[in-house]
């Protein structure tokens, strides 16, 4: 799938990515309303903020909230592969890429809320940064048994796996393309060094992934500087300087301007200090 030359091939991956995370989603909801059902919404759920990462101090603990803006950014910093999608649909979409962005921005925005609350109405404050660490037997048994329990955790990492899988495609095809762009000639840009290029890169990928024992620091520095200078400041900057901008979309790039930069200054020091 990574070595595909046109985006366009990776419509069945991503079409069945979606039906998967749906899936998943689904998964999550049905869980926290058996839980809800039996054990109702306890005093274990911390309606307001929790001590646990919240001390009181407002600076400490707004910095803590921006620390978790990087995941975000790289949820939502897929976008970049607009232009790529548009140069392959062809002409008779192009009216239609602003409602069809809205529309996804929409319904990602709702997944991640709708997911994360139920996540967190199952779990509750045992609720960890990476939620797959808890589909364990030791949380859900209870609720499914022994048994059960076992099932639904497999088919919980398989499906995750299975989307990561069909997901990277698309991340990895605006990195080759600019790799080609940057290091080869147009009249070099063959399938072979194509494949070259796919292979080293999946090579380096599946190193560092190997090597990393905890994903959210990667997620959350990658997020602060790639996607934070990717998907918002540099768009920012060039609508900034678009002449044809009005003043509503300009104040819009620059609260997103803003944004990218506070976060990505936040994110580092909290690295630097060592309280990531």
């Amino acid at each position: 799938l990574c070595a595909l030359e046109k985006m366009d091939s990776l419509a069945a991956a991503s079409s069945s990515s979606i039906l998967l995370s749906l899936a998943f989603s689904f998964t999550v909801i049905i869980l926290a309303s058996l839980e809800i059902h039996r054990n109702g919404l306890s005093s274990s759920i911390s309606w307001g903020f929790n001590p646990d990462y919240f001390s009181g101090n407002f600076l400490s603990d707004l910095s803590h909230i921006f620390g978790v803006f990087p995941v975000i950014f790289t949820a939502m910093v897929c976008h970049y592969n607009l232009l790529h999608v548009k140069a392959d649909v062809g002409p008779k979409l192009y009216g239609k890429m602003n409602k069809i962005v809205n529309c996804s921005c929409f319904c990602c925005v709702g997944l991640y809320v709708m997911v994360s609350t139920f996540g967190y109405f199952l779990f509750k404050d045992d609720v960890q940064d990476d939620v797959l660490l808890n589909f364990n037997c030791k949380q859900l048994s209870p609720l499914l048994g022994k048994h059960n329990c076992v099932i639904v955790c497999i088919l919980v990492r398989a499906v995750y796996a299975i989307i990561l899988a069909m997901t990277f495609p698309l991340i990895h095809f605006a990195l080759r393309e600019s790799i080609t762009a940057l290091c080869l000639p147009e009249d070099r840009r063959t399938p072979q060094a194509r494949w070259i290029c796919t292979i080293v890169n999946l090579s380096i990928s599946f190193a560092l992934a190997m090597s990393v024992p905890n994903i959210w620091m990667p997620l959350q520095v990658t997020g602060a500087i790639a996607a934070g200078v990717i998907g918002f400041i540099v768009p920012s900057m060039l609508h900034l300087k678009a002449p044809e901008a009005n003043f509503g979309s300009k104040s819009v790039a620059s609260m997103l301007f803003s944004m990218g930069v506070v976060v990505g200054v936040d994110t580092l020091w909290m690295l630097f200090t060592g309280q990531l």
